[in-house]
């Protein structure tokens, strides 16, 4: 009976620690995905922070070279901002004044 018992207890230890195995062995699998994906979006991330970057400047060329194209409707703009930023700023005045 006692030997019966062990043998028992050998293949549960034995089974244990298969099952230990199998969970451990997943673990690093699900670890390792995850790196990988981390990686792949920390490039995919710096490749867009790049191109995003690129796009910016190029509007800003854009909208320079429209400036330089046509001075006088560049003129006639800064002139309208100016004159709204002053009714804006008077009427501002007015309501917090009664």
């Amino acid at each position: 009976m006692a030997s019966a018992d062990q043998e028992l207890t050998l293949q549960l230890s034995e089974q244990m620690d298969t099952e230990k195995g199998r969970r451990i062995s997943h673990s690093v699998g699900i670890a390792v995905r995850k790196l990988l994906k981390q990686q792949l979006s920390r490039g995919w991330q710096t490749w867009r922070d790049g191109w995003l970057e690129e796009q910016r400047q190029m509007r800003l060329l854009a909208a320079c070279g429209a400036r330089l194209s046509r001075p006088q409707l560049a003129a006639a703009t800064a002139h309208w901002r100016r004159d709204w930023e002053s009714v804006r700023q008077t009427l501002a005045l007015t309501l917090s004044n009664p």
